[in-house]
């Protein structure tokens, strides 16, 4: 788990300075608009609700409008750091945004039965709670800016998901395949939480 948190810390460090270097006039025309990293990370969450309300009524421009909302994901936090706001209760919003985000997402798919419900359920309910257990295990005894500091540390089981979830879509690949990456990531999931949660309860204090 360690070298695999170490990877996803190179990959973050790496996607901030090529969005820095690449995206910069995106980020200008954004800030010259009056958007702030707050107001994008809001739009991300809107996009996610309106998908799930409009998705039994048109499949398609739902899922368009969920997919503008999360490349807001690619923006905001750039902007926060253009506006020199990068701070760990900035972080959070933007994470708890993001969930919320996929919340909606699962809970859409849910709506319309597209794989197993349950399988469905689990996953947004494991997720979170992992979630909370990293969080927990790594903030204890930490100082920092804010309450806590936020960790990217389960955002890969959420990726390994929708790209599995876009090869349905696109490529016409089984929904049985889904459902078994989906049952794959929950069992993974419940191993990663019952480390932590192990990790958490043997801890001295």
């Amino acid at each position: 788990m360690k070298k695999l948190d170490k990877i996803i810390d190179i990959s973050n460090e790496k996607s901030k300075k090529f969005r820095a270097k690449y995206f910069h006039w995106i980020i200008k025309a954004l800030d010259s608009l009056g958007f702030t990293a707050n107001s994008l990370s809001f739009l991300r969450v809107l996009s996610g609700v309106i998908f799930f309300f409009l998705l039994t009524y048109n499949f398609t421009i739902s899922l368009i409008i969920l997919i503008i909302g999360a490349f807001t994901d690619f923006f905001d936090g750039a902007l926060a750091r253009y506006h020199k706001k990068d701070n760990d209760r900035g972080k959070f919003i933007d994470m708890l945004c993001d969930n919320l985000l996929f919340l909606f997402f699962i809970l859409g798919l849910i709506k319309i039965e597209f794989v197993s419900s349950l399988n469905l359920a689990y996953f947004i309910f494991i997720l979170p709670a992992l979630y909370i257990m990293i969080v927990i295990n790594k903030n204890e005894f930490l100082k920092n800016d804010w309450i806590i500091i936020p960790y990217a540390r389960i955002t890969y089981y959420k990726i390994i998901f929708e790209i599995v979830f876009l090869l349905v879509i696109i490529f016409g690949v089984n929904k049985n395949f889904l459902n078994s990456i989906l049952l794959i990531l929950n069992i993974l999931m419940s191993v990663h939480f019952s480390f932590h949660f192990y990790k958490f309860l043997t801890k001295k204090v």
